[in-house]
């Protein structure tokens, strides 16, 4: 399934995008901001992002989106959004850009974009996501899209090792 935006086509991931996840993970401004995402990033940690890719798609829905500019003819993806059922039931958002589109608007409308389509297709009846407290522009695109506080929790990041303050929100439909 592909989602097309203004600027931006979103779509399946492909195995050719393991050599960019790769790149975008590896850079500490983009796992610092990510629960499960190690750095330095190991050789192979890419195949392990492929394999949660794989096992979200079992749940039902094509959970992992690729974003990837229209006007790039590469084919190049420049981050990724997660959405969809979680083994535990209720839905999740996640999502991740690289760091030279950051400030242009790209995620609030990849994001938006997705959420959307999740909302007129499957339906879901609350979607969860969340952000590291000091994470303030991942935050503002959720409030943006109608996500609201639910509380606090400590999560562990393990690009930082450390675990840090995660707030985290809810989108009732």
């Amino acid at each position: 399934m592909t989602i097309e935006t203004q600027r931006l086509i979103l779509r399946p991931p492909r195995p050719g995008d393991q050599e960019a996840v790769r790149t975008q993970l590896s850079n500490f401004e983009i796992a610092k901001w990510l629960a499960k995402v190690p750095h330095p990033d190991p050789p192979g940690h890419e195949q392990l992002w492929w394999a949660r890719v794989e096992e979200r798609e079992a749940l039902g829905y094509p959970a992992y989106f690729m974003m990837v500019l229209k006007q790039d003819r590469t084919d190049t993806s420049i981050g990724s959004i997660a959405i969809g059922p979680t083994a535990e039931g209720p839905w999740r958002l996640g999502y991740w850009l690289d760091q030279p589109h950051w400030g242009k608007g790209l995620m609030s409308e990849a994001v938006s974009g997705v959420v959307a389509h999740a909302l007129k297709t499957r339906a879901p009846d609350v979607i969860l996501s969340g952000v590291y407290e000091d994470n303030k522009a991942s935050g503002a695109i959720l409030e943006k899209l109608g996500f609201i506080y639910k509380d606090t929790s400590e999560e562990w990041c393990e690009a930082r090792q450390e675990t840090l303050p995660h707030l985290n929100l809810i989108l009732k439909p």
